[in-house]
């Protein structure tokens, strides 16, 4: 399980002014090559990269659940 605060900043002069976005996460192994993640909170979007994969997302807040299995 992790606890994460996200934030945006188009460059470091703006660090102060970033968006803040709370979230929480589990990760469960179901089979030898499955998980589930739960997934709770504030995601800003764009390029998003958790538990070494990395992807393109749209804008979210609420709660979702994941299903990932490898071939």
């Amino acid at each position: 399980m992790s606890l994460g605060l996200s934030s945006h900043w188009d460059d470091f002069s703006s660090i102060s002014q970033s968006r803040y976005m709370p979230n929480i996460e589990a990760k469960y192994p179901l089979f030898s090559h499955s998980e589930i993640l739960i997934f709770a909170g504030k995601e800003a979007g764009g390029k998003v990269c958790r538990n070494g994969v990395c992807r393109f997302v749209a804008p979210f807040e609420g709660v979702k659940a994941e299903f990932t299995t490898r071939f």
